[in-house]
């Protein structure tokens, strides 16, 4: 559940939305616009064929209601929308890929890589950045290679849509509101191989009685769950990516200090041990200067060691394949 949005607590005054002409993008548009309620300005930023499309959203969206008209604009200049942006939404994959896909992944790579460079020039060092796109966490660390000038730390993948699925999985499982719990994480990709681990998990600070069975049943559910809604959908991506990048987007923005969430970041001195040169799912914290790093008290559960190998040989692929096809590392 999203937490209720704070204008007083409001610093951003520019949100980029890449990839706004597509179901994803557009979705986010109007949520972020419902949200925001023209307090800062929207930039919908996509390729010149699909220019009309964004101006059509930049239409409705102002007819609305919800935004003032100059307050949300259309363009296909990549540095002019990234110049001064606060947040940066990449929603702009080719198409709702499989894991397994490798030529569309590469496409993804190629797009991603192109709007970074240009990103680059021009973002200020708070700018922050979510990847929507799929397979976001490994698109999150060619961001991160092509774009020095911004600080690791602000970008992030959509492990987020993998943690609130997990606690509505405990929820329901517990007959529990959502409030109630806390701790749960998950580890390595943004994918069907993703791992949630429940051995940290409080409810109302106390551990949970039948911990071990939801354990044996949450782990199949989050990771089929992406699969089912993609064939519920008809294989469209599904909007619901938009709804938990606004979340996150939310959390980035009123979070509170020390509160443990899950996100995906740059694994460089990650606690846990693993592959350093990664963008790994895990449980991050916000510290009081308003930056992202590793929750330290919470460590992966010993049991779970093979299935957090297995997500994490996933992301290495896929790194392995981006660098051989850039022919550098």
């Amino acid at each position: 559940m999203m937490k209720n949005y704070n204008k007083s607590k409001l610093v951003v005054k520019k949100i980029v939305i890449v990839g706004s002409s597509g179901q994803i993008g557009s979705q986010l548009s109007f949520l972020l616009a419902t949200m925001l309620r023209g307090s800062c300005s929207i930039v919908l930023l996509d390729k010149k064929e699909n220019l009309h499309k964004s101006t059509q959203l930049q239409q409705n969206i102002y007819e609305s209601g919800l935004f003032n008209f100059q307050n949300i604009s259309c363009t296909t200049t990549n540095t002019t929308a990234f110049t001064n942006a606060d947040f940066v939404f990449f929603c702009c994959s080719s198409k709702n890929l499989k894991s397994t896909e490798v030529q569309p992944k590469l496409q993804n790579f190629v797009t991603i890589q192109n709007y970074a460079k240009d990103l680059n020039k021009v973002c200020k060092s708070s700018t922050k950045v979510v990847v929507i796109s799929n397979p976001c966490n490994t698109l999150a660390l060619i961001l991160l290679k092509n774009a020095p000038n911004l600080p690791p730390c602000n970008i992030h993948a959509l492990s987020m849509l993998d943690h609130m699925r997990g606690r509505r999985f405990l929820s329901n499982f517990f007959h529990l509101p959502l409030p109630t719990f806390s701790k749960l994480v998950i580890w390595g990709n943004h994918s069907p191989t993703a791992v949630p681990d429940l051995s940290n998990i409080v409810f109302n600070n106390e551990f949970p009685q039948k911990v071990l069975d939801a354990q044996k049943k949450i782990i199949p559910f989050v990771q089929s769950r992406g699969a089912e809604i993609t064939i519920n959908r008809g294989n469209h991506p599904s909007c619901l990516s938009a709804v938990y990048a606004a979340f996150n987007l939310m959390n980035m923005m009123i979070g509170s200090h020390n509160e443990i969430f899950c996100s995906a970041m740059y694994s460089k001195n990650n606690p846990y041990g693993f592959d350093q040169d990664l963008v790994i799912s895990g449980p991050v914290i916000r510290n009081v200067e308003g930056k992202y790093e590793w929750a330290q008290s919470v460590s992966p559960n010993s049991l779970l060691k093979n299935n957090i190998e297995n997500s994490l040989q996933e992301l290495i692929c896929e790194r392995d394949l981006y660098f051989s096809l850039m022919g550098s590392h």
